[in-house]
């Protein structure tokens, strides 16, 4: 499993942020989980959070940190850690077509 460290301030003191790669069943759990069913007009329809939907693979994605695992302690980070997470998040979890042209001719 690939992982990276992240530094970050919490609680005004120095700490890390270990992140690694969810798998497809992780992933599929925290699109699940941003759906909500909000009102249109009459009737209800469900819709993903798109941002609830990031915290939750984050979250996932996150092997040890200094706080409980949840999306009220994620928001609590200061901006640019929450930016670094997000960052090493997605380098480690997105996917990239390019990597289909491994081994090719």
């Amino acid at each position: 499993m690939t992982e990276e460290i992240v530094k970050i301030t919490w609680e005004e003191k120095p700490a890390e942020i270990v992140i690694g790669e969810i798998t497809w069943g992780q992933k599929t759990d925290c699109i699940k989980k941003s759906i909500k069913e909000v009102q249109k007009g009459r009737s209800m329809k469900k819709e993903a959070d798109a941002v609830l939907q990031k915290e939750l693979m984050m979250i996932e994605s996150m092997i040890s940190a200094p706080f409980d695992k949840t999306v009220e302690n994620l928001r609590k980070l200061k901006s640019k850690d929450g930016e670094r997470v997000y960052s090493v998040y997605s380098k480690l979890n997105d996917y990239d077509d390019e990597d289909d042209s491994e081994g090719e001719d």
